[in-house]
């Protein structure tokens, strides 16, 4: 997807130099209405992560996932002669990736019709066409494709396609042979007319896959997330006087973190965020 419908953390040095050519935007600079000014000033970060699973709150159990973020720095404009050449496209986002949960596991789509519904997202894209760069919003539907198409690496896990009135996306999940965590990748967003890159994205995979031709989610059937990662409320302890227990702060036992991370065209990477789901202990 590009959905609401997975993210190298940048040096130091790198995000210093871009910051130079950040900031608010000036006269004919198209920038996204949500990073421009107090309080992001369009740098070039992630903002606003947060991922939930709304359809069950206990570890090892399936569910879908619902999240969102909003992806500074991008800023493009007319310029050349006469203004009818685009500058800045180096800032358009062709690529970002979440890295889930410890313990997560990804519904493998080989066994899975393609064409089958897997989600929806709402996106934000900066784009230009003809030389007029604009803010856009799109509706994409995420449908399994079969493992290798297009844009799909062809050792991924899952393979989807995210399509909207806009154009269209690849996204994908691949899976670590040596950790066993998986990573979610959000492809490049190719636009039926000129070039474009995400700002912004509100997602949502189903709990169980939808039937192809389809736009809603399953009753049954395979899920698309297998099952949520180990519980993240940490280990329950003893006060001094006794039968007093008490949790960690969530997530600080290391489990229920994702981590996300964009980059841009011209190769800089934002530093990672993470957000944090809280599961308890147990299993359907």
């Amino acid at each position: 997807m590009f959905r609401k419908l997975s993210l190298a953390i940048v040096s130091c040095v790198a995000l210093v130099a871009f910051m130079g050519l950040a900031g608010s935007a000036s006269a004919g600079d198209v920038v996204h209405a949500d990073c421009d000014g107090d309080p992001y000033n369009n740098d070039a970060v992630i903002h606003d992560f947060e991922l939930g699973t709304p359809d069950s709150h206990k570890s090892f159990a399936p569910s879908g996932i619902k999240g969102g973020a909003l992806v500074c720095g991008t800023r493009v404009f007319n310029c050349g002669p006469g203004n009818l050449l685009i500058c800045g496209r180096d800032s358009y986002y062709d690529r970002a990736e979440i890295g889930v949960a410890n313990g997560v596991e990804i519904t493998d789509t080989a066994s899975i019709p393609t064409g089958a519904y897997a989600g929806r997202a709402d996106v934000h894209v900066i784009t230009d066409v003809l030389s007029f760069p604009s803010n856009q919003t799109d509706s994409t539907v995420l449908t399994v494709k079969p493992k290798g198409e297009a844009d799909c690496p062809g050792n991924e896990v899952a393979c989807y396609r995210g399509q909207g009135g806009l154009g269209h996306n690849y996204n994908w999940t691949v899976q670590d042979p040596v950790t066993g965590k998986y990573t979610l990748v959000i492809g490049k967003i190719i636009p039926i007319a000129g070039e474009a890159g995400l700002v912004k994205i509100d997602m949502m995979f189903c709990e169980k896959f939808g039937a192809p031709g389809t736009s809603q989610c399953g009753s049954g059937g395979a899920p698309v997330v297998q099952k949520n990662g180990a519980a993240s409320l940490g280990k329950a302890s003893s006060g001094l006087l006794g039968s007093n227990p008490t949790h960690q702060k969530p997530c600080s036992n290391g489990n229920g973190t994702y981590e996300a991370t964009a980059t841009q065209r011209g190769g800089l990477v934002t530093p990672s965020v993470t957000s944090c789901v809280v599961w308890g202990g147990g299993t359907l």
